[in-house]
């Protein structure tokens, strides 16, 4: 299924669509990343342990922008 980034990427130029899908994104914002984290807590159990470890995961690997 096509994400709306990868709708975006293919609508604006068709260099900037092909370029992203062969080269994935090497750093997240941080704001993504504390998103992305926050929706782990919510869906766990322990909500403070899962948001930190997720976060922690994001920021070792792919990395923080």
């Amino acid at each position: 299924m096509i994400g709306a980034e990868q709708l975006v990427n293919s609508e604006t130029c068709e260099r900037r669509r092909r370029w992203s899908l062969k080269y994935p994104g090497l750093r997240i914002s941080l704001m993504r990343a504390l998103y992305i984290a926050l929706n782990a807590g919510l869906l766990a159990d322990d909500p403070e342990k899962a948001a930190e470890s997720k976060f922690i995961e994001i920021a070792s690997n792919p990395g923080l922008d």
